[in-house]
């Protein structure tokens, strides 16, 4: 944010970036806000710590734009999705961003997902 208001640029990316984002939203900084999103919609993050965040502060927008580049990589980027509280991967699981995905890929993700919350 201090960034910003000396230089009116952001170099945040990923779960920063998030942040900014919404604290420029609480704080009423449009150009920050405006910013930001704009930055996050030609690089959103293909992490699902970023989409839990996004979640977390409420911040919609974010959320759906990470939701689509966890799309396009769901193969790569949903490994740790069981780490994602249970009705955001409800919400994933069931979006249809996820039809790229193969069958047989996914029940390998969720029989990985259940042993890693069995060992837990």
């Amino acid at each position: 944010m201090l960034q910003f208001m000396y230089s009116g640029s952001v170099a945040s990316v990923g779960r920063t970036l998030i942040e900014v984002l919404a604290l420029a939203g609480k704080y009423a900084i449009e150009p920050l806000r405006a910013l930001c999103a704009r930055a996050l919609s030609e690089a959103p993050p293909a992490c699902t710590d970023c989409l839990a965040l996004s979640y977390r502060l409420g911040l919609a927008d974010a959320k759906e734009m990470c939701m689509r580049a966890i799309g396009k990589t769901a193969k790569e980027s949903l490994h740790l999705a069981c780490s994602l509280p249970d009705a955001l991967l409800d919400e994933l699981l069931a979006s249809p961003l996820l039809l790229g995905i193969s069958d047989h890929d996914l029940l390998m993700m969720c029989l990985r997902w259940g042993e890693s919350q069995s060992l837990s």
